[in-house]
């Protein structure tokens, strides 16, 4: 929650009729997964709960239970989507899952030049 919260924050002030707020979302695993899926789904309810902001969001799937990840991977999939986003600047990045902070730490710099990034927990300590 405190996550949803800093990102209500970073994202404007309360009371302002504002346009859309840009939101990346980077999952570690694919769509196909329950466990994506209500991570997912409980990040968007969250805020779209607060009326006081209006949200766009653009979401990925690194899919790396599938794919496995590597430093080949994670630079293919880098070049992918600063093809695919090269005039996106969102206000955030939300990632989820070990596999896509360990991609946002290497790459979101230079992907979305200034955007905070917010992860919700990780399973592991190895990649901080």
């Amino acid at each position: 929650m405190a996550a949803l919260a800093a990102l209500v924050v970073v994202c404007g002030g309360a009371g302002q009729a504002r346009a859309a707020e840009q939101v990346f979302v980077l999952h570690s695993y694919s769509q196909e997964y329950p466990w994506t899926r209500g991570q997912h789904q409980g990040f968007l309810d969250a805020l779209q709960a607060d009326t006081a902001h209006s949200f766009d969001f653009k979401v990925e799937y690194l899919d790396t239970k599938r794919a496995g990840y590597a430093p080949e991977y994670a630079a293919m999939m880098a070049a992918h989507l600063k093809q695919k986003y090269a005039n996106y600047r969102p206000a955030a990045i939300y990632v989820t899952d070990d596999n896509a902070l360990s991609f946002a730490l290497e790459h979101v710099d230079a992907l979305f030049p200034g955007a905070p990034v917010f992860f919700p927990g990780s399973t592991t300590t190895a990649c901080c």
